[in-house]
């Protein structure tokens, strides 16, 4: 839930707040105190087609068919008429969405509601969804007895990005340029004793994760076998999460200088960590900026590619291809050895820090 930060903000200040969402995300919702807007999503059936489909699909589109099939498709499809007959009751002043979220968008226009987006993409992958998807968001708009407008659907849209311009090279046309603000905050004290999971010694720590995703997908599984076998044996200490719902056989054979966990929170590593190996996923990238953490990011699919090419053309990543054992060694002890990474980091933390906060963004937000 990447918009908590703003949902408690609004809270904070008097406004009712509802979050519309599946059933299953109800515990989470309510422990934040939030309202719960049950939606209704597609069945299993539906899912497993669409997984099937993408099976056939090269692996270099499967974001793309997701994006068209799932998110514009059948997700949109499923929670739109159960949305529209909450809203109808309801009638809120204002819908927030998350920018992969469309139901929300479509019942917006539909009643008439103001309605603004909270990237959770990159730039290049913000546009891309602006420009080329057409078609889909055309689809959605008659589902609900809307006239299609043939595209510009994100230009009049009120954007909200966590995301700084070191991530977002790409010109905004079919969308406009988003508020940027900070959600992460790093720790501003340091930890009164050594955590259970900090190795001894005085050896640099690297810390390796690559998010919550990969470790249940069977085509990106194979990137923790591989990033073992390249730290093995190097003068370092290594911290891997794998995510709570990582298979038990995920990590086979640990070399003596790794120590595996579930989880870890991230702030709590950053305090330690001289070097972070990572996919390049928004959140992971975000804490490793705000922390002046030098990173290796070893994209897999999504917006990561992206992610990694923006830090490395600023000089904050090296980027290595997720098969490349013998690139991804020398990477780390580069990354270790390079001075001038580490100074290009530290100042992208200070330019992090020097960002907007969540309140300055709420101002924005409520005002219209």
């Amino acid at each position: 839930m990447p918009m908590v930060p703003f949902a408690k903000g609004l809270q904070a200040r008097g406004h009712e707040v509802r979050v519309a969402a599946l059933p299953d995300l109800g515990d989470d919702i309510a422990k934040h105190g939030f309202g719960h807007l049950v939606l209704k999503g597609p069945s299993d059936k539906e899912r497993e087609e669409v997984n099937k489909r993408a099976m056939s699909v090269p692996r270099e589109k499967v974001g793309k068919f997701f994006m068209s099939e799932f998110f514009m498709g059948v997700l949109a499809r499923n929670f739109l008429p159960g949305l529209l007959d909450e809203l109808n009751i309801w009638r809120p002043d204002l819908i927030l969405r998350e920018s992969t979220e469309f139901s929300g968008l479509i019942a917006a226009e539909k009643l008439g509601i103001r309605h603004a987006r909270f990237e959770i993409v990159n730039g290049e992958s913000e546009e891309s969804i602006a420009t080329n998807y057409t078609k889909e968001m055309d689809a959605l708009r008659s589902f609900v007895s809307l006239e299609p407008i043939g595209g510009g659907y994100l230009r009049n849209e009120r954007a909200f990005s966590a995301h700084p311009k070191v991530l977002d090279d790409t010109p905004r046309i079919n969308s406009q340029e988003p508020f940027r603000f900070r959600t992460f905050v790093p720790a501003t004290a340091p930890t009164t004793a050594p955590p259970e999971w900090l190795p001894p010694g005085d050896k640099p720590l690297v810390y390796m994760t690559f998010g919550t995703l990969a470790a249940d997908e069977e085509h990106s599984r194979h990137v923790y076998a591989a990033s073992i076998e390249a730290i093995a044996g190097l003068p370092v200490s290594v911290l891997l999460t794998t995510g709570k719902n990582a298979p038990h056989d995920l990590v086979q054979s640990v070399p003596d200088n790794v120590t595996v966990r579930q989880f870890v929170p991230q702030a709590e590593i950053f305090e330690h960590a001289k070097l972070m190996v990572c996919h390049g996923g928004s959140g992971t990238v975000l804490g490793g900026l705000a922390s002046g953490v030098p990173m290796i990011v070893v994209p897999l699919f999504a917006d990561q590619p992206d992610n990694a090419r923006c830090l490395a053309s600023a000089g904050l990543c090296i980027a290595v291809s997720d098969d490349d054992v013998p690139s991804l060694r020398a990477a780390i002890t580069d990354a270790l050895e390079n001075p001038e990474m580490r100074r290009r980091a530290g100042q992208a933390a200070s330019d992090f820090a020097a960002l907007p906060t969540v309140e300055d963004a709420l101002d924005i937000l409520v005002g219209g």
